[in-house]
């Protein structure tokens, strides 16, 4: 699922398509055809939006391009069924900036990135603390 959002009259709101200063949020079900339309449409390299689709990817920085590539592990609840598993695990959030958008991809469910969306529409941008 892919949500673009932008800020308009001091107010975050949900656009239907990538803008000059829009967040775009790729959510599950990720589909390799919406990758690809973003990578052309956007000028990101595609392996860029891909790299979050690994649970093993590490953290890091890359720049290709005037593109800024971030990956960041955060931790989640581990939802296997085996009790002798881990309670917790770390999953990847790519991070992409250029020009133009931020956008975040989420190949797993991140409640990170759901209590930020919550909050996001109620914030107020021209705050700078």
């Amino acid at each position: 699922m892919i949500q673009y959002f932008k800020n308009v009259d001091a107010k975050t709101i949900e656009i239907r398509e990538a803008e000059n200063g829009a967040w775009v949020n790729i959510t599950p079900p990720l589909k390799q055809a919406e990758f690809e339309q973003l990578s052309e449409e956007l000028d990101i390299p595609l392996d860029f939006l891909t790299d979050s689709l690994d649970i093993d990817e590490r953290s890091r920085f890359e720049l290709e391009d005037n593109v800024k590539l971030i990956v960041i592990k955060t931790p989640t609840e581990n939802n296997s069924i085996n009790e002798s598993d881990s309670y917790y695990i770390t999953i990847p959030i790519v991070i992409i900036l250029t020009h133009n958008q931020i956008l975040t991809v989420n190949s797993f469910d991140n409640a990170a990135i759901k209590k930020f969306l919550t909050t996001f529409h109620n914030r107020h941008p021209e705050r700078k603390i």
